[in-house]
């Protein structure tokens, strides 16, 4: 119940930031899981990821590598596609895990286990 209720803070915190997003109150938006094709045209590309209380910028390039940039600190790692699941190996960050996970989309914004992103 309390990874719910911090995966729904996330999500309301991620669309009043969103653009997309307009100040008047809205439902929230009903989730979809992304589909392999769809995380296929949503990966490569330029993402705001909010982890806890960071906001950081990732960069996933077409040969699978991707960087995070956060403040002063980066690293460097791979990720791909599993089945329907989104897989991310940094060097540093995560202690050096993988991490896979089913990618929802709700209206402008995406969730991936605790992380909440959206393409730039």
């Amino acid at each position: 119940m309390k990874k719910l209720a911090l995966v729904l803070g996330l999500i309301s915190a991620a669309l009043m930031v969103s653009p997309a997003y307009s100040q008047s109150a809205k439902p929230l938006p009903a989730g979809e899981y992304v589909t392999k094709a769809g995380l296929a045209q949503l990966f490569p590309g330029t993402f705001m990821a909010r982890f806890k209380k960071y906001k950081v910028r990732f960069t996933a390039s077409r040969n699978g590598k991707i960087t995070g940039k956060y403040r002063l600190f980066s690293d460097k790692g791979s990720w791909w596609l599993r089945d329907r699941k989104l897989c991310i190996k940094l060097s540093s960050w995560f202690k050096g895990k993988t991490k896979c996970s089913y990618v929802i989309k709700y209206g402008p914004v995406y969730v991936a286990k605790d992380v909440v992103f959206s393409k730039l």
